[in-house]
């Protein structure tokens, strides 16, 4: 029933639309601060990153969450960059989702050593224009010997499960119908 977004950008005519439409669901719009803490079922999640004011409209505005259910955390990096990785100290997690889309401007060696991710997913699209994810980021993100699950090469998709104390991924194939099968 929420949307969380850092209250930047305003007078954008993306943040305009998403308000709009989010007006329409009757969904709130929440601005976090650092700090932040809410629940999803079993699990608990502190906003780690926001920014909320100033004339801040880049990657670095993102809301980055860690989500912790049962022995297991997560890391959710938005579109944040190195700037903000090399901010603050950050816990170990068990998956990371890799900050901006897999750029050469994110996942540093410094952030990556602190958080040694079991699991790295990369959110990008295929033959993307940006040339993402950098070889350079998957680079370091192999060195810290992190498990990449990428939107852009698996040919079938992937999940990631949790019992809260131990993790596995699993892959659902589709077929052109959108038919799925194991």
């Amino acid at each position: 029933g929420k949307i969380l977004m850092p209250k930047i950008g305003e007078d954008a005519k993306n943040y305009q639309n998403v308000i709009k439409a989010a007006k329409k669901k009757d969904l709130e719009i929440e601005n976090p601060k650092i700090g932040d803490k809410f629940t999803l079922n079993d699990a608990n999640c502190e906003i780690m990153s926001v920014e909320n004011e100033g004339d801040y409209s880049d990657n670095n505005s993102s809301i980055i969450i860690q989500m912790n259910y049962g022995k297991t955390k997560y890391l959710f990096m938005g579109d944040a960059e190195k700037e903000i990785e090399n901010s603050r100290k950050w816990e170990r997690v068990d998956v990371l989702k890799v900050g901006h889309h897999g750029s050469n401007t994110s996942s540093s060696e410094k952030f990556l050593e602190q958080v040694k991710p079991h699991y790295a997913v990369i959110e990008v699209g295929k033959n993307n224009s940006y040339r993402l994810p950098n070889k350079y980021a998957i680079a370091r993100i192999e060195k810290v010997g992190a498990t990449i699950l990428r939107t852009d090469t698996n040919k079938t998709s992937f999940y990631i499960k949790s019992d809260g104390n131990e993790i596995s991924e699993s892959e659902v194939k589709v077929d052109l119908d959108g038919n799925e099968g194991k």
